[in-house]
């Protein structure tokens, strides 16, 4: 009705750069901290961590799954729990690499 702009004419057009709460990241610290102290094998580990990325980067328009896992390596302190994550990240790194690869192979 009145004159004036909207609010999203007083917004500016650059993305914002959102990193995870401390509570999501601490939830899935301990999580596999708990894993880890119950005998739980690597692979499980592996795989409820690779659920939790994959589903937050999912769930996210900004995040993606290495950014999810870096910001979540980036604040563990436990070694244990780190080399997991670092792990993961290297397997879809490597995989991704991979794929691009094979594109591009078949693209030549």
């Amino acid at each position: 009705m009145g004159g004036g702009k909207t609010v999203l004419h007083h917004q500016s057009h650059v993305t914002l750069r959102m990193v995870p709460h401390a509570r999501t990241l601490r939830k899935a610290r301990e999580q596999i901290k708990w894993m880890v102290i119950d005998g739980a094998s690597p692979r499980r580990i592996k795989n409820y961590l690779h659920l939790w990325a994959r589903w937050w980067a999912n769930t996210s328009d900004t995040w993606h799954y290495l950014e999810i896992l870096q910001q979540f390596i980036d604040v563990c302190w436990d070694q244990t729990v780190t080399t997991f994550a670092t792990v993961l990240a290297h397997i879809y790194f490597n995989k991704l690499h991979t794929e691009t690869s094979s594109l591009l192979a078949a693209a030549a």
